[in-house]
């Protein structure tokens, strides 16, 4: 009898483990948060305060967009946040866009 009774506590202490680990994965770190440390730049300083300001923020950006910022020479956050809010808002249109009606068959 008390060799059932420990069975059936073992499998509801088993049950509630995996519950919880089901409901409470491991967190795993940004994707972009990683992809910059894989491919560390020689951004200026300015780049580099804008990009933390957007990170603190929780705003994602493209590597696509952090990419060019090292290409295109800006110098200042000023012109630097206005490149990056153009570029989010051209991808913001350019992804709303739908295929026409009678598309492609």
């Amino acid at each position: 009898m008390q060799l059932i009774s420990l069975l059936e506590t073992i499998i509801i202490i088993s049950i509630l483990y995996t519950l919880y680990k089901a409901k409470h994965p491991k967190e795993q770190p940004h994707k972009e948060h990683q992809q910059r440390e894989k491919f560390k730049y020689e951004l200026s300083d300015a780049i580099e305060k804008v990009l933390t300001t957007y990170d603190q923020s929780g705003i994602r950006l493209p590597l696509d967009i952090i990419e060019e910022l090292d290409y295109l020479n800006l110098t200042s956050e000023a012109e630097i946040t206005a490149y990056i809010e153009s570029q989010r808002i051209h991808w913001k249109y350019e992804c709303m866009k739908k295929l026409f009606k009678g598309g492609s068959k």
